[in-house]
């Protein structure tokens, strides 16, 4: 697992990541070390495939199928194949073979499971078939990724709906985070899925086992099952990645006061290289987002507009190559601080 002080670098020294990501994937977050959760903040997720090719023609086409809505259903007709739990495979048999597909063994060159493919595609249906047939719900990829992960980052009208069902069937595995610290909430915050967002936050730990998310008198912020405020291994957390990736809508909702919660959460948290939620507006969000943050934010008293990262930037500089309108903006509001001209 990558440290906060591994991950550190300049601007100028970007390390190489070992998953060989492309210059466009490297240049979602140019200010980092590019680690695996660039790929899940790519646009449209659900319609990237594999980047890993499963072995074997057969299951490369069963996983293709698991992302075209009932093509794996007739898949599974057409070739007379039935799914098992591993339980139900003899030693030594493979994945695909003998008519019948292990659920839990049939994975790709990452080591992902049908149902993170199921889970990233938004395919609830078979999600909900494999988890029927023993798939494990928090089982991990070489990248550290859950099926929860998966679902946090596919589209906002299944992102909800695919975490309930997981849940279900492993209420633990919502607290699990990948080999860069992400959480399900860093994925929710990335791709927008707002509702994911604040129904992870009121769920509610039950020491009697129940898994329904139930409201205790406790007010406490320990007996909630999420940490709002949890950050990846690069100090990043929820209003980092909400930030950058323009959700203003998310922005709102953790810092307002329809957020029980909003008290977990600091407007000037800096991330590992010193780089704090304006900082990242700067960099990716759109005007309105940069706008509502600097005049309109609770707490937006908190912001420093001329702070400089670890590295010595500072948020007019990390806007250099933005829109003009955007880069207008934050160096004027930055000589309205008593600074000058920045």
């Amino acid at each position: 697992m990558e440290s906060p002080s591994s991950s550190a670098v300049t601007i100028n020294t970007p390390r190489t990541a070992s998953s060989q990501l492309t210059p466009s994937e490297l240049s979602i977050f140019p200010a980092f070390t590019p680690d695996l959760i660039r790929l899940a903040e790519l646009a449209g997720s659900s319609l990237y495939s594999p980047p890993v090719s499963p072995r074997g023609a057969e299951t490369r086409e069963i996983f293709a199928a698991v992302g075209k809505g009932q093509a794996f259903f007739e898949l599974l007709e057409a070739r007379d194949l039935s799914l098992v739990p591993t339980t139900g495979s003899s030693e030594g048999e493979t994945p695909t073979g003998s008519g019948r597909i292990d659920v839990a063994r049939c994975v790709d060159g990452r080591r992902r499971t049908l149902l993170h493919q199921a889970c990233r595609s938004g395919n609830v249906q078979v999600a909900k078939c494999l988890l029927f047939h023993g798939a494990n719900a928090s089982a991990r990829c070489r990248d550290g990724r859950t099926p929860f992960h998966n679902a946090a980052a596919s589209t906002r009208t299944t992102a909800l709906g695919l975490l309930k069902l997981l849940y279900e069937h492993d209420p633990t595995g919502i607290a699990a985070v990948d080999a860069n610290g992400s959480h399900v909430l860093h994925l929710a915050a990335i791709h927008g899925n707002l509702e994911a967002i604040q129904w992870c936050a009121g769920l509610i730990t039950q020491p009697t086992g129940k898994r329904d998310a139930l409201r205790s008198p406790r007010p406490l912020i320990s007996r909630y099952m999420v940490p709002l405020g949890i950050t990846s291994f690069s100090g990043r957390n929820i209003l980092h990645y909400a930030a950058f990736n323009g959700h203003l809508d998310i922005l709102k909702w953790l810092l307002g006061d329809e957020n029980p919660r909003r008290g977990e959460l600091a407007l000037d948290a800096m991330d590992a290289n010193g780089y704090s939620v304006l900082h990242y507006a700067a960099m990716g969000a759109p005007l309105e987002v940069c706008e509502w943050l600097v005049l309109e934010a609770p707490a937006r008293n908190q912001l420093n507009l001329t702070a400089r990262t670890s590295e010595g930037k500072t948020i007019v500089e990390l806007a250099a190559g933005r829109p003009a309108s955007i880069q207008h903006f934050i160096r004027e509001r930055a000589q309205i601080h008593g600074f000058g001209r920045v």
